[in-house]
């Protein structure tokens, strides 16, 4: 996860094995622009999400696997 970050960032989920997940940046007005949904996840699984075409700014990553709900707050750089 690094952050700040240009053309993606990486997340290390904390979950049971085949759970499935759901990712949604979403920026400080609250406009959603980028949604993703995953299934069968593996507990040690590494997800690249990508940023290329984002606009540069502060947003909000929420990820939501099984009950577990986690929210990161990332700054984008320009491409």
């Amino acid at each position: 996860f690094p952050n700040p970050a240009a053309s993606f960032i990486e997340l290390e989920p904390q979950f049971q094995p085949t759970t499935a997940g759901h990712i949604v940046i979403i920026d400080l007005q609250g406009r959603v622009w980028r949604s993703f949904a995953f299934e069968n996840l593996d507990a040690e699984e590494t997800l690249s999400i990508p940023l290329l075409g984002l606009p540069q700014g502060i947003y909000l990553l929420r990820a939501t696997f099984g009950a577990l709900v986690v929210n990161k707050r990332f700054e984008k750089l320009a491409d």
